[in-house]
């Protein structure tokens, strides 16, 4: 008596490096890549940055400054001032950014705008 027997191995393909830029849905027999909020794929798959948005600013504690930066590293403006200025952490849907303060020992609070002027 012969037995026939299929047996179906799927590889998840996104536990491994490589096949998805940002997000991976794996499914059976294949996978699907999606980008975050924000972001769409272009032609190569590649996640990139949607111009429609506001530009990119970076934001960043140095001693008594809190300072956000445009994409070219420009100052575009200091945020607060803090005696001892440490660890950020930005709420998107309340638009505001938190630090700690190490010498007060406090978490303070800053709404910030997304549109800076430059």
């Amino acid at each position: 008596m012969k037995v026939n027997v299929n047996i179906y191995l799927d590889k998840n393909e996104c536990e491994e490096w490589g096949f998805c830029d940002q997000l991976c849905s794996n499914s059976f027999g294949g996978h699907e890549c999606s980008c975050v909020d924000g972001y769409t794929k272009n032609a190569e798959n590649i996640c990139v940055a949607d111009t429609s948005l506001p530009k990119m600013q970076i934001y960043f504690a140095h001693n008594q400054q809190i300072v956000v930066l445009d994409k070219d590293g420009k100052l575009a403006r200091e945020l607060g001032n803090a005696t001892s200025a440490s660890g950020l952490d930005y709420h998107l849907k309340r638009n505001k950014l938190f630090y700690t303060d190490v010498d007060a020992k406090k978490v303070f609070q800053v709404l910030v705008s997304l549109k800076l002027k430059y």
